[in-house]
């Protein structure tokens, strides 16, 4: 029960984060949102939480919030800007991974 109480209190949480992003910043606020929203929601993605007597992983959650800002762009500025959201936040998710990847072959302190 414990899970399903932080489910919810995350999604109401960052439901009212991108309408304060959307009110401060506009659409570059939206777009901000859908390129950090990605990120996080793929380092999330390993952490798998049981939801509702489901197995799931926790970056569904965070990922799902991009739909919302997408449509707020799309419904507002157009689908251009909307398509242009969903690129820059595929080109973040790229930029992340390759140099995640490169982290990785750091050879670690032995301490």
């Amino acid at each position: 029960m414990f899970n399903e109480l932080l489910w919810s209190l995350m999604i109401i949480a960052c439901f009212f984060a991108i309408l304060l992003i959307y009110k401060k910043m506009g659409k570059i606020g939206l777009i901000f949102w859908i390129v950090i929203a990605t990120i996080i929601s793929n380092i999330q993605t390993i952490k798998l939480i049981n939801l509702f007597g489901f197995e799931t992983s926790l970056g569904t959650i965070l990922y799902g919030t991009t739909f919302l800002a997408t449509d707020i762009l799309n419904l507002k500025y157009g689908q251009k800007e909307a398509q242009k959201s969903i690129l820059y936040g595929f080109l973040a998710m790229v930029v992340t991974t390759i140099l995640m990847n490169i982290c990785l072959v750091y050879i670690p302190s032995a301490n």
